[in-house]
C-alpha cells in the first residue's frame, strides 16, 4: 500500500554549514534526493568562483551558487526539464564543447525507454542544456573514468565481462550532434577479468 505524503513535508535538499560556527548558512529544498556534491569543479557564471554541481536520485543534476544556495540551472533540453532520466552519474569535467568559455560536463544516464545505464550526455556547464542527443553505447552499463587526455576512457560492462574502451572528444561531439553517421561503438583497449 502506498502512503500518500504531502509534498510540503519534503526534507531533501542541500545545506551549507559554516565551518567555524557550525551554523546553517543556507538550505535549499529539493524534491529529489541529492547524493553527491562537488563545489570545486567548474565556474558556471565566470565570476572566478567555483560553483557546486549536485547529482542525485531520479536524474537530479544541477548547479548552484556556493555562497547563496541559489540554483543556476537544472539539467534540461532546449528550455524544458529533461524528465526521462531515471538515473544519472556524477559528471566529469570536459573541455568547452559549446564555445561559451565554461567547461562542460559529461555523464552517463539511464534514459527512458532504455533500462540500461549506457547513455552518454554532454551538458553545458554554463546553462545545464544537454548538447546534442543522448548517445547510447553498445554496453549494458558504462562507468566513465577521468582523464586529462583527448580520449575519454570508460568501463563497458556486458553481462559478466568488462572492457575498458575509449572515445575521443571529437568523435563524441560528432556523434552526439549526429554529424557522424557511424555506429556508436568504440573498440576495446583492454579487458578486465
Amino acid at each position: 500500500m502506498k502512503e500518500e505524503k504531502n509534498t510540503n513535508d519534503n526534507v531533501n535538499g542541500v545545506l551549507l554549514i559554516v565551518g567555524n560556527t557550525g551554523k546553517v548558512g543556507w538550505y535549499t529544498r529539493e524534491t529529489r534526493i541529492p547524493t553527491e556534491i562537488n563545489c570545486h569543479l567548474i565556474d558556471v557564471n565566470r565570476d572566478k568562483q567555483k560553483d557546486c554541481i549536485v547529482s542525485g536520485s531520479e536524474g537530479l543534476l544541477a548547479a548552484l551558487n556556493p555562497l547563496s544556495g541559489t540554483y543556476y540551472w537544472y539539467i534540461h533540453k532546449q528550455g524544458k526539464i529533461f524528465s526521462n532520466i531515471a538515473a544519472i552519474d556524477f559528471p566529469i569535467v570536459m573541455k568547452d564543447m559549446d564555445k561559451d568559455k565554461v567547461s562542460d560536463l559529461l555523464t552517463v544516464a539511464t534514459v527512458y525507454p532504455n533500462n540500461n545505464h549506457n547513455s552518454l550526455l554532454i551538458i553545458s556547464g554554463a546553462t545545464g542544456n544537454i548538447i546534442g542527443d543522448p548517445m547510447t553505447l553498445d554496453c549494458s552499463s558504462v562507468k566513465l573514468l577521468t582523464t586529462e587526455s583527448d580520449e575519454i576512457p570508460y568501463i563497458c560492462k556486458n553481462g559478466t565481462s568488462e572492457a575498458v574502451r575509449q572515445i575521443s572528444y571529437n568523435d563524441l561531439y560528432r556523434k552526439l550532434l549526429k554529424l557522424d553517421p557511424s555506429v556508436n561503438h568504440s573498440a576495446p583497449i583492454s579487458t578486465i577479468s
